[in-house]
């Protein structure tokens, strides 16, 4: 039986800066066009708690799911890669 008191994800300060500024610019967006995290994560099919992951960097946003958000807001794709170096 696995120990289901054991997080599968990465705490906040593993999480990649990269996958941080990504989740950022996409709450960004959401913020830009009035969708709450509630709609998106909805929209997604994911949990309220695997979205705020998501967000906040903790577990990364896969290629698709980027897609379907952009889509979801009516935004390039493009837009959650600013500023990245």
């Amino acid at each position: 039986m696995p120990n289901r008191n054991k997080s599968k994800y990465k705490t906040l300060d593993d999480a990649h800066p990269i996958d941080r500024k990504v989740g950022a610019n996409v709450r960004a967006e959401m913020a830009r066009v009035g969708k709450t995290q509630e709609q998106v994560a909805a929209a997604l099919r994911v949990g309220q708690a695997s979205m705020s992951d998501r967000l906040r960097g903790v577990v990364p946003f896969r290629i698709p799911e980027l897609v379907d958000i952009a889509h979801e807001l009516g935004v390039p794709l493009n837009r959650f890669f600013v500023d990245i170096d």
